[in-house]
């Protein structure tokens, strides 16, 4: 127990001077195994601006990280630590800094709008938010899973508007999406995954064509997968009447 007050204690000292390695940090308070490239999304930081804290705070023994293919997942070392960290004294005046800043990017816009949507989703069908697969990057779970009669239907929105160049998707943003698809299909006694694609609010191009008739194409005989997509600008998650028309359009496609 001494030993890890002590370990608290000196994570929380290492943290203080440095508000980015705490912002980075917070990115973890739902998401568990998450790689560089979300936080560099949620965040709206470059990608080298987050792997040096990513990479110091593994060095210190408050994260772990395993890679799988190319990818790098990263993950608190010790759960009941990491809480600790973020709810001591010390930090909080520093988080309660940060927030204003946050609040009014897309961490806390993404959050704002997931929670829209469930709770207009929760009004027509019965939700389960805890269901979660084991897989060999850790836990699995899609956004929103839906059961509706005997089907259980998985809600899974993929937000691209900020992390594409052009209307090109990038490579590691494909094959990110393409690998949870797949995982998601091994779900037990899933009949369908409904892909909420969110594109920028510009023509698309061939290669977003592609990619949607991609996913589309890894249909199997057990479970359906259909793509709603939207072009949208950097306000629209903000905006409540955009999250219930994107709302009307799932309920019309599981019908």
């Amino acid at each position: 127990m001494g030993e890890s007050n002590n370990s608290i204690k000196e994570f929380v000292e290492f943290l203080k001077p440095r508000p980015l390695y705490l912002e980075v940090l917070m990115a973890f308070k739902k998401d568990q195994n998450i790689t560089p490239s979300y936080i560099s999304e949620i965040l709206q930081r470059s990608l080298p601006t987050v792997n040096t804290p990513l990479r110091d705070m593994e060095k210190k023994g408050i994260l772990v990280s395993e890679k799988k293919g190319r990818t790098r997942f990263y993950r608190p070392n010790n759960k009941d630590i990491f809480r600790k960290i973020l709810s001591s004294e010390e930090l909080i005046e520093y988080q309660r800094k940060l927030l204003p800043k946050l609040m009014h990017g897309s961490f806390f816009i993404r959050r704002n709008f997931e929670e829209q949507l469930y709770q207009l989703l929760k009004e027509s069908y019965q939700i389960d938010r805890e269901y979660a697969i084991k897989s060999p990057i850790g836990i699995v779970r899609p956004d929103i899973l839906i059961t509706k009669g005997s089907k259980r239907i998985a809600i899974e929105v993929k937000d691209m508007s900020r992390s594409m160049s052009g209307s090109v998707v990038p490579s590691f943003r494909v094959s990110e999406i393409l690998g949870f698809i797949t995982l998601l299909t091994k779900l037990e006694k899933l009949n369908e995954i409904i892909l909420v694609l969110l594109l920028p609010k510009r023509e698309m191009r061939f290669d977003s064509w592609k990619l949607i008739e991609l996913i589309e194409s890894m249909s199997t005989e057990k479970v359906k997968i259909s793509v709603i997509y939207d072009n949208i600008s950097s306000s629209d998650l903000a905006n409540e009447l955009f999250t219930k028309s994107l709302a009307n359009r799932i309920k019309e496609k599981i019908g």
